[in-house]
């Protein structure tokens, strides 16, 4: 099994013991290559809820070398049904994916070669 399906796994595991609550929709962001990357913003109702700056990431000790695969997470709680939007801000571009959630969710999504893309959602 390799390093991101297992790091997906225990986020996984950790969130469900940790007896969260159901209202809440839990996102998971797994960036492939950080080297270009600025942050990482999720909104819902057209507004920023969260930004996380790739200062703060949670990095790896790798010294200088800053391609390694690494999860940015957030959740929300949530009523009932919603959209929300996953933004990538990049030294070039903004890249987003809208997606539809409801309380209880939890959703993987990958970014790699500028791309966004749901893995999991349930």
């Amino acid at each position: 099994m390799s390093r991101p399906n297992i790091i997906c796994i225990f986020v996984t595991l950790v969130l469900a013991i940790s007896g969260c609550s159901k209202d809440n929709v839990w996102i998971s962001v797994e960036l492939r290559s950080i080297d270009k990357i600025k942050g990482v913003s999720f909104q819902k109702n057209f507004g920023v809820i969260h930004y996380i700056d790739k200062q703060d990431f949670d990095l790896p000790d790798y010294g200088e070398f800053i391609s390694a695969s690494i999860n940015v997470e957030h959740s929300f709680k949530t009523k009932g049904e919603s959209t929300c939007k996953v933004c990538v801000l990049t030294t070039i571009d903004t890249i987003c994916s809208e997606l539809y959630v409801e309380k209880g969710h939890r959703v993987h999504v990958n970014f790699e070669n500028d791309t966004l893309t749901v893995q999991n959602l349930f």
